[in-house]
């Protein structure tokens, strides 16, 4: 999920003994979500607390005059349901625009089940709908949710019975 099907597609480019990948809401393209304009609002203001001395974390998520990493109040709603501290590290340090994914995607041999979220505002479409173009294997399904509504009930058993239903068909014997 995430960074993490991102990874995933990553891996499986370098790794030929993958037999399958699921790639849900990847983070495929860090150059695209760097450019997207709340980003680089953001942006400009780490670059100001930093040279203040500032360090203190962000919220994920809130609206956008907090600087949220991401203006999704679904991600409020789950962690505020789990415990979870809304916050995240505010270090400038890793070079997003170099996380590219995508530009891997059409050395990966093995089936990639891509699920975007079409509500999506952390995982750029267009790098998303690209990677899956990219990767000989893939197929991709779009679902009504944003970068966390797979977590939602309304939205959890639709696609993991995709999943499941994927992983099966590539990863089952026959007989077995």
């Amino acid at each position: 999920m995430s960074f993490g099907g991102g990874h995933a597609i990553s891996t499986a480019a370098d790794d030929g003994r993958i037999a399958a990948v699921v790639a849900l809401v990847p983070m495929t393209d860090g150059l695209a979500f760097s450019l997207r304009p709340n980003f680089v609002r953001l942006t400009a203001r780490l670059l100001a607390d930093r040279l203040r001395g500032r360090r203190e974390p962000l919220p994920a998520a809130g609206p956008a005059g907090a600087f949220p990493l991401a203006e999704l109040p679904h991600l409020e709603r789950l962690a505020a349901a789990n415990g979870w501290r809304n916050e995240v590290n505010a270090a400038l340090d890793y070079p997003m625009t170099l996380y590219r994914p995508v530009r891997r995607a059409a050395r990966v041999r093995a089936p990639v089940l891509v699920q975007l979220g079409a509500q999506d505002e952390l995982a750029p479409h267009r790098a998303t709908e690209r990677t899956a173009h990219r990767a000989p294997r893939s197929e991709l399904r779009r679902y009504p949710i944003d970068h966390f509504g797979c977590f939602w009930p309304e939205h959890v058993d639709e696609v993991a019975a995709d999943q499941i239903e994927f992983l099966r068909r590539h990863l089952m014997t026959r007989g077995g």
